[in-house]
């Protein structure tokens, strides 16, 4: 009987954690459907060359 309250636990934790995650992924759909009506669009990330990096004199 523990075992199975012990299980019992375990997969109400996973079924909360499941629908956190859809929670999530539908506020994130509202949020980019939203951003999308307002003429937003998604940024793209572009390479920065390293800035110079100045040296201390040699003694």
């Amino acid at each position: 009987m523990e075992e199975l309250t012990r299980e019992k636990e375990r997969l109400s934790s996973q079924l909360l954690e499941l629908e956190n995650q859809i929670a999530q992924a539908s506020s994130l759909t509202a949020i980019r459907e939203e951003a999308e009506k307002l003429g937003m669009k998604p940024g793209k990330l572009q390479y920065l060359p390293p800035q110079p990096v100045a040296l201390a004199p040699e003694h």
